[in-house]
C-alpha cells in the first residue's frame, strides 16, 4: 500500500542522531513532520503498528493536508487490525470469515476518510488518481458501507450480532433479521439509517469514481484481469449494500406510517410489551431517543404517533 521511504534519509534531513529512533517516547512533542514520517516507516517495516500509528497521527495533527501522513496513518490503522492482503483474499474468495469484521469496522472510517481526502485533491504530496489510494478506498470504503448498515443498533459489533436488523453471511450477502422486531428495535435502526444514509451513498458514489480512476491507469492485461476478479468479488457486497438501503427505506417508511393501528401493533411485535409509558420512554432513552421530538424529527410522517402511543397506554 505504501512505498517504503529510507529511514536513514529522513534522519539526515531532520538532523537527528540515528540512535534517537530508540529514544522517542512521546511523539506528541515532536514537531518535525519528515522525521515523524520516517519513524512511521521504520515502525511499519518492523511491524510495530501501534507505534507507527502514533507517529503518523502526530504528523497528521501537524499537517492535516500532508497526503503521505494521511496514507501512513491509514496504513498503520489497517495493519493494526488486519493485513491488507487478507482483505483482498476475502473478496477474491468471497469469504467474509477471512477478515476480522469488528477490527476492520473500527479502522475503516479513518482509512476511507483519509483516502477520500487525497482523492478529492485536498492533500499535498500524492496524486488524487494514485492507483493504490483509489484501490484502498474502493475496497475499504465499500466494506465500511456494509458495516455501517449492519450495525443498526450502533454498538460497534457487526459480527453475528443478533440484535442487529441485518446479518452478514459468509458469502457477503445480507440476511434479513427484521421479522418480529419491536418498535424500539425499529426506531433505533430507523434513526441510525437516517443519519448514515448520506454517508453510505457518498461512499458508493466515490467508489465508482475510484474504480474509474483505477481502470483508466491499469496497463498490463494480467493486472486488469486480477482487478476484474476483485470487482467480480465485490458484486455480492455492492448488491448487499443496495439491498439494505432498500430494506432500511422500508423500515423508515414503516415508522413513518401515521396509521395509529400500525404504530401500536409495532409496539407489541417481537414479544416487546412495556407495562407502562415510563418503561417505554426509558427503553427509548436507552437507545438514544430521549424525547418524542427526536423521533418525529427523523420521521416527519409520524405525525399521529404521539396520539397512538397515548392511546396504547391509556394516557
Amino acid at each position: 500500500m505504501k512505498k517504503i521511504v529510507g529511514v536513514m534519509f529522513v534522519f539526515f534531513l531532520s538532523g537527528c542522531n540515528v540512535l534517537s529512533v530508540f529514544n522517542i517516547t512521546d511523539p506528541t512533542k515532536e514537531t518535525n513532520v519528515e522525521y515523524l514520517l520516517g519513524l512511521g516507516e521504520y515502525y511499519i517495516q518492523n511491524m510495530e503498528y501501534d507505534k507507527a500509528y502514533q507517529m503518523y497521527s502526530r504528523a497528521v495533527e501537524l499537517e492535516p493536508d500532508n497526503a503521505k501522513a494521511l496514507e501512513g496513518q491509514a496504513t498503520a490503522a489497517l495493519y493494526k487490525e488486519i493485513p491488507f492482503t487478507n482483505v483482498v483474499l476475502a473478496i477474491v474468495k468471497n469469504n467474509s470469515t477471512l477478515i476480522p469484521q469488528n477490527g476492520l469496522y473500527r479502522a475503516a472510517g479513518l482509512i476511507s476518510s483519509n483516502m477520500l481526502t487525497i482523492m478529492q485533491g485536498k492533500a499535498k504530496g500524492l496524486d488524487s488518481n494514485d492507483v493504490q489510494i483509489n484501490t484502498v478506498f474502493f475496497l475499504i470504503g465499500n466494506l465500511w458501507a456494509v458495516f455501517l448498515e449492519l450495525d443498526s443498533n450502533g454498538n460497534g459489533n457487526v459480527e453475528n450480532d443478533t440484535r442487529d436488523l441485518f446479518i452478514l453471511n459468509q458469502d457477503f450477502t445480507i440476511e434479513n433479521n427484521t421479522t418480529n422486531r419491536s418498535f424500539v428495535d425499529l426506531a433505533q435502526a430507523g434513526i441510525t439509517f437516517q443519519r448514515r444514509r448520506p454517508l453510505i451513498i457518498n461512499l458508493l458514489d466515490y467508489s465508482d469514481i475510484a474504480l474509474s480512476n483505477i481502470l483508466g491507469q491499469l496497463q498490463s492485461e494480467q493486472t486488469r484481469e486480477f482487478f476484474a476478479s476483485l470487482t467480480s468479488g465485490f458484486s455480492a457486497i455492492r448488491s448487499s449494500v443496495e439491498d439494505v438501503l432498500q430494506m432500511s427505506g422500508s423500515v423508515t417508511n414503516l415508522l413513518g406510517n401515521n396509521d395509529p393501528d400500525s404504530i401500536t401493533n409495532l409496539i407489541g411485535e417481537g414479544g416487546y410489551a412495556p407495562g407502562d409509558y415510563t418503561t417505554f420512554t426509558n427503553d427509548l432513552a436507552s437507545i438514544g431517543i430521549t424525547n418524542w421530538l427526536e423521533l418525529t424529527n427523523s420521521f416527519p410522517d409520524l405525525g399521529g404517533g404521539f396520539d397512538a402511543i397515548s392511546n396504547y397506554f391509556g394516557l
